[in-house]
């Protein structure tokens, strides 16, 4: 398949992949919360917080890897490409053994934090299980995982993700509801991530020539700054959690989780987008195609920002109603949050819009030249979060998240203006004043049905879901063909006359 194939195979996938993954995500949290409470629900959300560390190897030197990996995939050099691999593999070995350290520590420190709630077996078996969950999901397969992805098939890694995914969710929905403990349905997780990698070894071996070769010298130079940038991503990820963990309640971390697994779940969508162009648009800076870089980068920064845009605007008018009836029956904790709901959906935004601009940093290997960006960033946030959270609570941390968020986002439009896309500045604050726009009137009609309409059930919210999101979109064509109209009308026409030119192609 030709590069724009392969882009329109691993978007349509990728979104089909986040689909099941938030029909999932949102099926598994809700039982947990029914049957073992939010006290649970935020103990389970603590540890992974904490165990997330083990992500570094993916989000970290495994983007590094994939930006090492384009050029010879790309020139079919398989000596080079066996050569990165076998150095991946080597490295990963060595972040596998400290994860396991980590595991460790935390086995020995943190039962006895929760102790008042939970016995010590208790809390060190689920440690155990969650951490075998993560260490199957992120570090067994993960070289296998970034040699398809840099090859522009990421669908052939989404299809397995959706297997994995479909299976433990009827899994841990069977012994849930047959009331098996929170410990067993963990481990069973754990087992099921396992066929993961033994999925993806089986097509690599399959369709891949790689070979083992002896690593001489550093196959993958920038590994170190891929690991600075994710160390400060890994702190801005989980620093709210570990904050209300250790200064609020886990109560408070169950709220938490709940609108941040719809948020996040949301923002995942627009990555599975993004995903696809993130190795198209590294085959495009491989092969020093820069006027075509340019355009696509145009083009597919409209798309993106644009779905983002309304999407979340939807979102912000949606999400107390929807974690209303998702908690429906919850009485422990109060769920009904609308400004925390509207904060941390606006700190999701400013990550999605910042996503394609971070792509291009990535894909031309500008790790060294900004990491300092990456390490302020989370120091913003962790720093803001430390200093508001005892007078704010929920509210402070996210603040802390939102600020930490549009600096790196503005800091990233910066610096492609300046070394990679050039692209005018002018452009991008043009761009935030009209997504500011949409995202007040969201507020407002957001405000509006949480001040004055009660949603007692999934039915209603659809109902209003729809209204809101007629109004949204009006809003967004109306701005957009005012300010954005090139864009958008030549976005139109380009759709329909490539579905006409493939039609008349399959007549002929």
């Amino acid at each position: 398949m030709d590069r724009a194939k392969k882009l329109k195979l691993n978007t349509v996938m990728g979104f089909i992949y986040q689909v099941v993954a938030i029909i999932c995500g949102f099926i598994i949290p809700r039982l947990i919360l029914q049957t073992y409470g939010s006290e649970t629900n935020g103990l389970v959300n603590s540890i992974q917080s904490i165990l997330n560390v083990i992500t570094l190897m993916e989000l970290g030197v495994g983007a590094v890897v994939q930006t090492a990996l384009y050029k010879p995939l790309a020139l079919n050099d398989e000596e080079s490409v066996s050569r990165i691999v076998s150095a991946a593999k080597k490295f990963f070995r060595m972040v596998g053994l400290g994860f396991v350290l980590l595991v460790i520590g935390v086995i020995c420190i943190y039962p006895a934090y929760v102790s008042d709630k939970y016995d010590v077996l208790t809390t060190v078996l689920l440690i155990s299980a969650i951490s075998i969950t993560m260490f199957a999901q992120y570090f067994f397969g993960i070289v296998y995982s970034l040699l398809i992805q840099a090859d522009q098939k990421v669908y052939v890694y989404n299809i397995i993700q959706i297997i994995a995914l479909v299976l433990n969710t009827v899994a841990c929905a069977t012994l849930m509801l047959t009331g098996f403990s929170i410990q067993t349905v963990k481990f069973v997780t754990a087992a099921i991530f396992l066929l993961r990698p033994l999925l993806l070894t089986i097509y690599v071996k399959k369709y891949y020539n790689i070979y083992k070769v002896k690593v001489v010298g550093d196959e993958i130079p920038q590994k170190w700054n891929g690991i600075a940038q994710h160390i400060a991503s890994y702190v801005l990820e989980n620093t709210d959690i570990l904050i209300l963990t250790f200064f609020v309640s886990l109560a408070e971390v169950s709220v938490y989780s709940t609108y941040y697994l719809i948020v996040h779940s949301i923002k995942l969508v627009i990555v599975a987008l993004s995903n696809g162009m993130k190795s198209y648009l590294g085959n495009l800076l491989a092969l020093d195609k820069k006027e075509l870089l340019k355009k696509e980068f145009e083009r597919l920064n409209f798309i993106l920002s644009s779905v983002a845009l309304i999407v979340f605007a939807i979102t912000v008018t949606e999400v107390v109603p929807f974690v209303m009836c998702y908690t429906k029956g919850v009485t422990d904790t109060d769920y009904n949050r609308y400004i925390f709901g509207f904060l941390i959906t606006i700190g999701q935004f400013f990550d999605c819009k910042k996503r394609l601009y971070n792509i291009i940093i990535l894909a031309a290997g500008h790790y060294k030249q900004t990491q300092l960006s990456s390490i302020i960033e989370a120091s913003i946030n962790a720093i803001i979060s430390m200093i508001v959270v005892f007078k704010f609570g929920i509210i402070g941390v996210t603040l802390g998240t939102i600020i930490a968020l549009f600096y790196r986002c503005c800091y990233y439009a910066w610096y492609n203006s300046k070394n990679i896309i050039e692209r005018p500045m002018i452009l991008f604050y043009k761009d935030l004043i009209l997504d500011s726009l949409l995202l007040f009137v969201a507020f407002l009609i957001g405000l509006y049905i949480n001040e004055n309409i009660v949603i007692n059930n999934f039915g209603h919210w659809i109902l209003y879901a729809i209204g809101s999101s007629a109004i949204i979109g009006v809003v967004f064509l109306i701005v957009n063909l005012l300010f954005n109209r090139k864009l958008l009308i030549g976005l139109i026409k380009g759709f329909f006359i490539r579905n006409k030119s493939n039609e008349e192609d399959m007549e002929l």
